[in-house]
C-alpha cells in the first residue's frame, strides 16, 4: 500500500520495477472521481537508463475496476512515461 506514487517511481528507477495499491487521499480522490470503490493499482517498469546516472524513463500503468464511464461500468486503466531518477529528483534538476 502506497499513499503516493513517488516512492514507487524511485523504487523503479533503482530496481527496474515496483508495484503497489494506492490508498488514503489519493486513492479516495480517484474513487470518487470514477465512481468505483475498487482498489487503484499501479505498476510503475523501467524503459530505459538515460543518460544521467540513476536516472531512467519509466512506463506508470493505473488500473482500477469497475469505473463508470459513459453510464457503464468498465475496467480502466491509464499508461504514461516519465523520467525519474533514483534519488527521488527530476533528471533536469540535477
Amino acid at each position: 500500500m502506497v499513499s503516493e506514487i513517488a516512492p514507487l517511481l524511485t523504487q523503479a528507477a533503482r530496481l527496474g520495477s515496483a508495484r503497489g495499491v494506492l490508498e488514503g487521499a489519493s486513492a479516495r480522490h480517484l474513487q470518487e472521481r470514477f465512481d468505483s470503490r475498487e482498489p487503484v493499482q499501479i505498476e510503475v517498469q523501467t524503459l530505459y537508463r538515460l543518460p544521467v546516472p540513476g536516472c531512467s524513463r519509466l512506463q506508470v500503468l493505473t488500473r482500477q475496476a469497475g469505473v463508470l464511464e459513459h453510464g457503464k461500468r468498465t475496467d480502466a486503466q491509464l499508461v504514461y512515461h516519465i523520467d525519474h531518477c533514483s534519488d527521488g529528483r527530476p533528471p533536469q534538476s540535477r
